[in-house]
């Protein structure tokens, strides 16, 4: 992205408009904050022309109908979010780790242009010849909102950022806002190198509409643990070079490789501890004092292992893998997905520190 804005106005953003124009005759187009006649109007051309200058743009995302992107600017790092639907209201930023912030004209502008966004209603070319109004040409713009990260927050990983941002922008119904603490924590855990597409899952699951799509998504997070250690052992008998996703993938995609269901569970189980199962058995677990070693392990096994198959009978039931019709109550699937969460929080703590050796 150029950030010369003369070069962006007469290129890529007249280009754009023509798009999403009416198709009509467009000559000598340029945008003006005001009256040329206005004593403002010096003062505001350079200040957009500074504040475009300035900002160094990110590659885009799109998601689910979802566009993302990001722009530094001085010292700090602006997350842009739109829709091709409609966009909400957030009402409370702070609540996500997010500060609102206003964009000018030719940063939205830039954004609507690198994630190529197609508007709904067509801009009539009448308004692009000669002198436009800015605000007359936001009139077709779709909605816009950027943040920047609360001060506490800004080292953060730029795709953990935007599950922030995705969060803040759902409606109000969304289930994934009943677990929009444990998912920020999550995308905090999950490793930034190698494993992008662990967060593109995520990003994915939190428009889910239904607690039943949240669940099921959010399970094929946990099935991401179901061959790591059998893989990370693989890497090293054969001496593979690169990464052990890559490895992974090859065996999936080359040998049409891949794990039992029941078998990667059981193997998960090593990753977390007993809170899940806790959580999904409404108890707590307790061991008596003079229990030895090796039934203490039998006795944590078979509790963890109880919860886990309540979590993979769910999974198979929502996906009608039982060959019956199954009606969960909300409050179940709210239980399960909170177990799930508080799996999957320590199990990616416990890959970070034992496999990947980051701490």
């Amino acid at each position: 992205m150029t950030r010369n804005p003369i070069t962006f106005i007469k290129g890529p953003l007249l280009e754009w408009l023509k798009k999403n124009s009416d198709e009509g005759i467009i000559d000598a187009f340029w945008p003006v904050p005001c009256d040329r006649e206005s004593a403002d109007f010096r003062e505001l051309c350079n200040n957009g022309v500074r504040l475009f200058q300035n900002c160094y743009w990110g590659d885009a995302e799109r998601l689910d109908g979802i566009f993302l992107s990001n722009f530094k600017l001085n010292d700090d790092i602006y997350f842009c979010i739109s829709s091709s639907d409609q966009l909400f209201e957030t009402y409370d930023p702070t609540a996500f780790g997010l500060i609102e912030t206003e964009l000018h004209f030719l940063q939205s502008s830039a954004f609507l242009v690198i994630s190529d966004f197609k508007l709904k209603r067509p801009i009539p070319s009448r308004l692009l010849n000669g002198d436009t109004f800015e605000d007359d040409l936001q009139k077709f713009f779709p909605k816009i909102t950027a943040f920047r990260l609360a001060e506490d927050n800004t080292r953060e990983y730029l795709l953990a950022t935007y599950i922030r941002v995705v969060l803040a922008a759902e409606p109000p119904e969304s289930p994934s806002l009943i677990f929009k603490d444990e998912l920020i924590a999550l995308a905090l855990l999950i490793p930034e190198t190698d494993h992008n597409w662990l967060f593109f899952q995520l990003l994915s699951l939190i428009t889910s509409k239904r607690h039943e799509n949240l669940y099921l998504e959010l399970y094929r997070l946990l099935e991401f643990f179901f061959p790591i250690a059998n893989i990370f052992n693989l890497k090293n008998q054969i001496a593979y070079p690169g990464a052990p996703l890559e490895l992974l993938e090859n065996c999936r995609t080359q040998l049409s490789w891949n794990m039992n269901h029941n078998t990667g569970a059981r193997a998960a189980l090593k990753y977390s501890g007993t809170r899940f199962a806790e959580i999904l058995s409404g108890e707590a677990f307790n061991l008596p004092p003079d229990c030895s070693r090796e039934e203490r392990d039998k006795k944590t096994l078979a509790f963890k292992s109880t919860a886990m198959e309540s979590l993979a009978e769910l999974r198979h039931s929502l996906t009608h893998q039982n060959f019956k019709r199954t009606t969960v109550k909300r409050e179940n699937l709210i239980k399960s997905t909170e177990s799930l969460l508080v799996f999957l929080g320590e199990a990616f703590t416990a890959y970070r520190r034992d496999i990947l050796g980051i701490h």
